[in-house]
């Protein structure tokens, strides 16, 4: 879904910690280790790519975008892949249409150490060749359809596009170009806009991530928008509870 801006939430440490609740601090027993804590991460990752919840970066953008945009997207997919690491239940994440030849393949390979190792699935197909159709929701803020709730039987899309000139209808035409269901997050029916703020509904590609794991964490959309959506937005709950 993004025709984005590079945004980070500032409810980053409400965020971080109920990503990071450990069954250990819950359960009495004496914080382990940081090296401990990484290879059990490591193991949740491997696990969750056999049976997490299946969500799908995709990179056929690319020629699109200028050497700046792409930087910023080699920096949102490292986002990605350090918040799945902090989820109780990680995703099973795909990189799709990745070209590893390219210049987003590079300047990942380049910035982020261990890029190659990462528990993510690297493929050059797109996501219509990897996935049967009819599993696939692609997300994209132009879609009339709303996404009402995330489902272990889809795959859900997410455009890696940064596109600071904000064209519309991109990620769209491509979903529809290959006859994909295409669905938006439901930001008008459970946020409102406050007094101030830019009122800006696009999103980088690490918060509609993390949007879409902490409703299927919650169940709870109001909470899930509020924690991933900047607050300089001037988005805010229409309620305290919108299950």
């Amino acid at each position: 879904m993004t025709e984005q801006s590079v945004q980070l939430s500032s409810d980053k440490e409400k965020k971080e910690g109920r990503k990071r609740k450990s069954g250990d601090e819950e359960s009495g027993h004496p914080r382990i280790s940081k090296k401990e804590a990484k290879k059990q991460r490591n193991e949740k990752c491997k696990e969750a790519m056999v049976s997490g919840q299946r969500i799908c970066i995709d990179l056929s953008f690319e020629d699109t975008m200028s050497e700046k945009e792409l930087r910023r997207l080699s920096l949102q997919l490292s986002r990605v892949y350090g918040a799945n690491r902090q989820y109780i239940e990680p995703a099973h994440i795909y990189f799709s249409s990745f070209n590893k030849d390219g210049p987003l393949y590079k300047e990942c390979v380049k910035k982020h150490d261990g890029f190659q190792n990462y528990k993510v699935e690297m493929t050059e197909k797109g996501p219509e060749k990897v996935f049967p159709k009819a599993d696939i929701v692609y997300l994209t803020p132009d879609s009339p359809n709303v996404l009402d709730s995330v489902s272990k039987d889809k795959v859900y899309i997410i455009g890696g596009l940064v596109d600071e000139t904000i064209n519309k209808n991109i990620t769209s035409a491509k979903a529809e170009k290959e006859g994909l269901k295409t669905a938006h997050l439901p930001i008008d029916e459970h946020l409102k806009k406050g007094l101030h703020g830019t009122f800006k509904k696009i999103l980088t590609v690490n918060q509609v991530f993390e949007i879409l794991m902490m409703f299927g964490e919650t169940g709870d959309w109001t909470e899930a928008l509020t924690g991933g959506i900047p607050k300089r937005t001037g988005y805010g709950a229409k309620t305290s509870n919108s299950r």
